[in-house]
């Protein structure tokens, strides 16, 4: 299983955001966490079947999500 954190440019705000927009978008679980006082998500991979281009594909995701987040849309 390998995890790593994030946390989104700004402040907390930002990243609380992209973690509902994430579920909202239901393609991927991401789950969240402080550390050091600061709002961090976390990606987990726990499936041995999961690919290289699983994980490119779901930071795409990610990072759409966040644009349209800093867009406004």
């Amino acid at each position: 299983m390998s995890v790593f954190t994030f946390a989104v440019e700004g402040d907390d705000e930002a990243g609380q955001s992209l973690m509902d927009a994430i579920l909202t978008d239901g393609y991927l679980m991401l789950s969240s966490s402080l550390v050091a006082n600061r709002f961090v998500l976390r990606f987990c991979v726990a499936n041995h079947r999961t690919t290289e281009e699983d994980i490119r594909t779901s930071v795409t995701r990610i990072r759409s999500l966040l644009d349209g987040i800093r867009d406004g849309s």
